[in-house]
């Protein structure tokens, strides 16, 4: 069997608002953690299947 799979979605759409997102949420973890220093912060996924 063959699928194919195809979802139209808005990537640009959806990178803005993860970028507006985290604007929000990094300088809130900061001070949650403000005993800790903060060098990085990123987003990680894994596949779908998982």
């Amino acid at each position: 069997m063959d699928f194919d799979l195809q979802v139209e979605f808005d990537y640009d759409a959806f990178e803005q608002e993860t970028y507006e997102a985290a604007r929000v949420i990094f300088p809130m973890l900061q001070r949650e953690r403000s005993d800790e220093t903060f060098y990085t912060f990123n987003f990680d996924t894994g596949q779908l299947i998982q």
